[in-house]
């Protein structure tokens, strides 16, 4: 398992943490923006705030999490996949939902000792250095039309002040994946090998990597208890 909730001590075993936090690109969400206007999005902001190793990123498999921002706006995304929701607690209280996604996915292991990066159910980010004092920034747009249509609201209700936050769902975020390093093209990962290999873990279905592989600078994943991620408080309040 590599969370655990909000308010959970880090395990003796912990390597890094990463802490997650929410805002909204503004409290007004149009319901015609303009041309030139800015997409509304809710903003995942991600830190490392604990590491043993400081001096160094932490880089994960990002796949269907709030913090990989290649997701579909208007469709597959952060709300129908349960991560982020949307209420309102004045006049009545309601929670509103925008479709909600379960996928299940098949995994081909046919090519030992394939770079992950080659596979369909992987999206690496790089997380910057504790030192550094910087973030990952996520977006996730949203529009009020979409609201309207998949909450099934009248232009009245939508109209209400509305608050998006973390669920529940988002404290037990799993993580297949993570290492130490950067994985951009200049960074000191970007011309190695990855596996999917997990460090002391099961590994069902994967390859172990040859000494030689290994010798020869291959990168496999760290101990997935070695990782916690810990959603903060943060929540934005919108009105239509």
């Amino acid at each position: 398992m590599a969370t655990q909730g909000p308010n959970q001590p880090n395990p003796p075993s912990s390597k890094a943490t990463i802490t997650i936090r929410l805002s909204v690109s503004s409290h007004t969400l149009p319901r015609k923006p303009s041309a030139s206007s800015l997409p509304f999005a809710v903003i995942i902001t991600v830190t490392v705030s604990a590491s043993s190793r400081p001096s160094c990123p932490v880089t994960i498999n990002a796949f269907n999490t709030p913090l990989s921002s290649d997701l579909n706006p208007e469709g597959f995304n952060c709300f129908n996949l349960g991560y982020l929701s949307l209420r309102r607690n004045h006049p009545v209280s309601q929670n509103v939902s925008l479709g909600l996604f379960r996928p299940n996915y098949g995994m081909n292991y046919s090519q030992p000792h394939a770079d992950i990066r080659e596979r369909h159910m992987v999206t690496l980010v790089t997380i910057p250095s504790l030192p550094s004092g910087e973030s990952l920034e996520v977006r996730h747009e949203l529009s009020w039309a979409r609201i309207v249509k998949d909450g099934q609201l009248d232009e009245a209700w939508a109209s209400e002040i509305w608050e998006v936050d973390f669920t529940q769902r988002a404290s037990r975020i799993f993580l297949s994946w993570w290492c130490w390093g950067d994985v951009a093209k200049d960074g000191d990962l970007g011309n190695k090998l990855l596996l999917g290999w997990e460090s002391g873990g099961a590994n069902h279905g994967e390859v172990e990597p040859t000494k030689e592989l290994l010798e020869g600078g291959t990168v496999v994943s760290e101990a997935l208890h070695g990782i916690r991620l810990k959603c903060e408080g943060g929540q934005g309040s919108i009105c239509g």
